[in-house]
């Protein structure tokens, strides 16, 4: 849209706070959504600009003019502009790690991580500022190409329920590797699923190990994340403590199985809910397993196979 764009600190472009970019800016939408067809838009937000003290855009004060308002408002437009468009268009911004919630409602998905190494985020940081629960969007965890996609960054990924989008920095390996664990959660039906986050909900399983975070997701089936958050290996017991939360019941009998190593839990094909009471697990440091877990009959069952 513009031929040259001045950057960092020094810009006298693209400030939210200047009446006139804002409607400069509300043209070049209404251009390229009347003039060209497209299935999603990401829209880089720069957040060196959520406050301002440039005269030329009215945003002279003894201290810095904050800018969010005419921010939120230009992404409302935006937002309802590609949705009134395409219904189907998916709208990405780059938060980086900021929750920036404002935004949040009129777009569907929050572009977080680029300028931070993930493995290196505090728990408490990275719930906050990774998790796609209950920030009003879902989140995607971009990294650095010089982060190594590895199974501690692929366990963080799903701890947060933030998928890494592929890239052609990335090597074959590493998409592959990323896309093992996406097939599982597409073939699972994860979009569908209720998601109980380990890091917030401990009512319906625990762990006996506080290294050990247990997501779990719920449809017609259960789908369970073990993740070790420490570099060493973990042993532990997990403990379904609602059964009907999670449509467990006694009297039935139930399939344990691990998707990646296509195999069942100790090797036993029939599980009672006294036996799902405590799960007896080891995982590998900064590393994670799944666990599948559906009813069980005398009919075949068809299982994820890679």
């Amino acid at each position: 849209i513009e031929p040259v764009v001045e950057y960092e600190y020094e810009t006298h472009l693209m400030c939210p706070g200047a009446e006139e970019w804002r409607e400069h800016w509300r043209q070049q939408i209404d251009r390229i959504t009347e003039d060209y067809d497209f299935d999603g838009v990401y829209l880089d937000l720069w957040y060196d600009k959520l406050t301002c003290r440039n005269p030329q855009h009215g945003c002279q004060r003894r201290y810095m003019r904050p800018t969010f308002p005419w921010v939120r408002n230009m992404i409302k437009y935006a937002g309802a502009k590609f949705k009134g468009n395409d219904p189907g268009a998916v709208v990405v911004a780059n938060t980086d790690i900021l929750p920036i919630s404002m935004i949040c409602s009129w777009v569907y998905v929050r572009s977080v991580g680029l300028s931070q190494d993930i493995r290196r985020v505090d728990r408490t940081t990275g719930k906050a500022f990774y998790s796609s629960h209950r920030l009003g969007c879902n989140s995607l965890m971009w990294s650095d190409p010089e982060q190594k996609i590895d199974p501690e960054l692929i366990s963080l990924s799903l701890l947060y329920m933030a998928p890494i989008p592929l890239n052609r920095e990335q090597s074959q390996e590493e998409k592959e590797l990323i896309l093992r664990y996406w097939n599982v959660l597409k073939c699972f039906g994860i979009a569908e699923a209720k998601w109980y986050p380990g890091f917030e909900d401990a009512a319906v399983i625990t762990a006996s190990n506080p290294d050990l975070c247990v997501n779990v997701h719920k449809s017609d089936s259960l789908l369970l994340t073990l993740v070790n958050l420490a570099p060493d290996e973990v042993r532990a017991d997990v403990s379904i403590n609602d059964f009907s939360e999670l449509g467990l019941e006694d009297g039935k009998t139930y399939l344990v199985y691990e998707p990646i190593s296509q195999s069942f839990l100790d090797g036993k094909e029939r599980w009672t809910c006294d036996d799902l009471k405590t799960i007896d697990v080891n995982v590998p440091g900064y590393d994670l397993r799944l666990l599948y877990i559906c009813e069980s009959d005398n009919d075949p069952v068809a299982r994820f196979s890679m």
